[in-house]
């Protein structure tokens, strides 16, 4: 989990920095599982993709989901172990190349890697420029072949890899909540408090994002109240769902205070505020992150009032 500033607490703090740190540019995946079935199926997964891929493949966790108690169906976590099958993609013991070419040119944008032992075959991998047979180059023309090779791993995996978030409560209902990793418990228990029909999109591959796809999970919901859920203080998976897919969620609920969300935070919430914002219809936006970050004058009134209340109805 991210550093928050109060050691042995929580934040979603770090998601961005996951998506965007590294010394330029190269691609890689980000999961965000939402409970301990998540992370123990994604963590298998990851493996796969960063053999498949070639590339870094990040599990976005923090303390809380970390050091949360649930119970799961010990033959559940079997079964999927016993028929889940090792995708190592393109990574070989031995190669049929009489020129061996690490990083050859290839559509999909992953090249075959031997695994060091063959007689009579050397490579280099080090974090330079390469030419195709792995020599290291500055060549421009070359640096451009192989940027646009790795790039095309992106959209490998988006049409073979990714999956759109699921939908889970009522999905006809006309209050939608949206979220990604560890709020997924908290939103699932708030639903339970609510009077009305709430419906509960849940992302667990939040980098790279397939637009489509996702439009299509977004569609039923044009016009309806969309509330974005996420605990830290910048939205910061509302900016990254808005700059690759120009779905811009103007309502949300943030909590940074180092604790996670509870249930009755939550639903308290979305019974108190009865006249939101009308929710637009998803639509490309320019793709410039707007950042509306209350004062801590503003956020310590608003928790005041929001504990009074449910201290209030718990009375």
């Amino acid at each position: 989990g991210p550093a928050t500033g109060m050691p042995t607490w929580t934040e979603q703090g770090d998601l961005l920095f996951a998506v965007h740190g590294g010394h330029g540019e190269f691609p890689k995946i980000v999961l965000t599982p939402g409970d301990p079935t998540e992370m123990f199926e994604l963590t298998q997964k990851a493996f796969d993709l960063a053999d498949i891929y070639q590339t870094p493949v990040i599990i976005v966790s923090d303390k809380f989901l970390s050091e949360s108690h649930t119970s799961v169906a010990t033959s559940k976590l079997k079964d999927f172990e016993n028929n889940h099958q090792l995708d190592r993609g393109k990574i070989v013991s031995a190669s049929k190349q009489k020129e061996y070419l690490r990083y050859k040119e290839s559509e999909d944008g992953i090249s075959e890697m031997l695994v060091p032992g063959q007689k009579g075959i050397f490579y280099q991998a080090n974090s330079y420029e390469h030419l195709e047979d792995s020599h290291t180059t500055e060549d421009g023309d070359e640096r451009i072949k192989q940027v646009t090779k790795r790039n095309a791993k992106q959209d490998t995996y988006l049409n073979n890899h990714f999956e759109p978030p699921v939908v889970l409560g009522d999905p006809k209902a006309n209050t939608v909540l949206v979220s990604y990793g560890s709020t997924k418990g908290s939103i699932a228990d708030a639903i339970e408090l609510i009077d009305t029909p709430v419906a509960h999109i849940h992302f667990t591959h939040m980098y790279p994002l397939d637009s489509d796809a996702i439009h299509k999970v977004f569609k039923p919901y044009e016009g309806k109240r969309i509330i974005w859920v996420e605990n830290n203080s910048h939205a910061q998976g509302a900016q990254l769902l808005r700059m690759h897919t120009g779905i811009n969620i103007e309502e949300k609920l943030l909590k940074f205070d180092g604790r996670p969300f509870w249930p009755e935070e939550i639903a308290s919430y979305v019974a108190d505020k009865t006249s939101p914002a009308p929710a637009k219809a998803p639509a490309p936006v320019p793709p410039v992150p707007s950042i509306s970050i209350p004062s801590p004058v503003e956020h310590t009134k608003q928790k005041q009032a929001l504990m009074d209340k449910l201290a209030k109805e718990m009375a």
